[in-house]
């Protein structure tokens, strides 16, 4: 036989998680959609077309309207230009 289990440290954290009570999850949920809506602004001001996630915790945006040929040029100059990498 052979048997697989998750490291004891995650138990411990799952088992803490069922115990926090849905107050927890439901302020983390607004707290990362009023973050995400902030991105999705900053992008869409910024001259991108973002694609907000409905579950998840990336964004991401269509960079062609800011005149990069392709993603390695946008990250390349936004590298340079802001020191953001």
């Amino acid at each position: 036989m052979f048997y697989v289990c998750a490291p004891t440290p995650l138990q411990w954290g799952v088992a803490r998680g069922l115990d926090v009570g849905d107050e927890y999850y439901t302020d983390l949920a607004t707290s990362y959609q009023r973050k995400r809506d902030m991105l999705t602004t900053a992008l869409i001001e910024a001259g991108m077309k973002p694609f907000p996630p409905q579950g998840a915790y990336y964004t991401l945006a269509d960079i062609s309207p800011l005149g990069f040929s392709d993603d390695k040029a946008a990250a390349t100059a936004l590298l340079e230009e802001t020191g953001v990498a």
